[in-house]
């Protein structure tokens, strides 16, 4: 071995083989280190691609999702715009009932009112009772009386007269008459401002109001609270 050492073309050769080996080393070191190299690049640009692509298929589901919930939006705005449609035609078609109800309600009261007044007057038992009650408190108490002799208004007169008569009180002075000017309606209470406050105006204005016979009032110089019996209103 110390020969081997010791031989100049030994080593020179070993020497050449060493520089050679390293320069082979080297040669694949360098190779592998330039394919790790672009591999290493391939494997970036292949990131930076996926990362692209899932940046913009990222973007592409923002941008379909954001579509979507505008049109949710639109949706929402849509169903509520052809709710109040709905609410308000609804509320229009209650109002348009209420009016051909009350429209109908009305022509029905407008026709009762006509029939009530095309009836002829009369009391009912609730009256009669209700007149001879109130006018029974104070019997003996005397009035006069007018009443007009068209059939209408006499047989509701005789009606009132027969009540009266019943109650106890004396009508002094029983008059008919056919014509009266001017006309007057209804049932009138002759008074003088003396006999206003006294017991026959008092209870007679009374019985009729309780009875719910409507009268009217007019100044008088008669001696009696005067009772008349006029055209049916």
């Amino acid at each position: 071995m110390h020969s081997f050492w010791n031989s100049v073309d030994e080593l020179s050769k070993l020497i050449f083989a060493l520089q050679w080996g390293s320069t082979i080393i080297v040669a694949a070191l360098g190779g592998t280190i330039i394919a790790l190299t672009i591999h290493k690049n391939n494997l970036q640009k292949e990131a930076e691609r996926i990362k692209d692509v899932q940046i913009a298929q990222a973007r592409e589901a923002a941008a379909e999702a954001n579509s979507t919930a505008q049109q949710a939006i639109l949706k929402q705005r849509e169903i509520e715009q052809e709710s109040l449609k709905l609410a308000l035609r609804l509320e229009e078609e209650h109002q348009a009932r209420l009016r051909l109800e009350q429209g109908v309600s009305t022509t029905q009261s407008a026709v009762q009112e006509v029939k009530a007044k095309q009836q002829p007057r009369h009391l009912i038992e609730k009256q009669k009772e209700t007149l001879l009650s109130v006018l029974s408190t104070v019997p003996g108490t005397t009035i006069e009386m007018t009443y007009l002799t068209d059939r209408e208004t006499s047989d509701f007169a005789k009606e009132i007269i027969d009540v009266i008569l019943k109650s106890g009180w004396n009508i002094d002075k029983l008059t008919s008459v056919g014509i009266y000017a001017p006309p007057t309606y209804g049932v009138v209470v002759d008074l003088s401002e003396e006999q206003k406050h006294g017991i026959a105006a008092q209870t007679l204005m009374s019985a009729l109001e309780r009875a719910g016979i409507k009268f009217s009032t007019r100044p008088s110089a008669l001696p009696h609270v005067h009772l008349f019996v006029a055209l049916k209103p």
